[in-house]
């Protein structure tokens, strides 16, 4: 498992280990987890590399912007363990 403390530095270590699957916060410094997102799969190495927006802002408004950019999952930081475990 690699980790990183902002967007920015997301894209540094998806570089560097090219990730099977991303989970990302929304609010993060620097860039945030949606722009994040957007700049994943405005590549072409994370077309299809799966995205999970992991996140306390669970509102409908916040899922259909993470979908619209790219997410393929949307989970509430209140999931159960066993639940994100089943996603993933």
């Amino acid at each position: 498992m690699h980790t990183a403390a902002n967007g920015a530095l997301g894209m540094a270590v998806a570089a560097q280990v090219s990730p099977n699957i991303i989970l990302t916060d929304i609010h993060m410094p620097e860039m945030d987890g949606l722009t994040f997102v957007k700049a994943l799969r405005s590549t072409t190495e994370y077309t299809l590399t799966p995205i999970i927006i992991l996140t306390d802002e669970d509102t409908a408004e916040s899922r259909m912007q993470g979908f619209r950019l790219g997410a393929d999952d949307f989970v509430g930081k209140g999931t159960v363990v066993d639940e994100l475990e089943v996603r993933l």
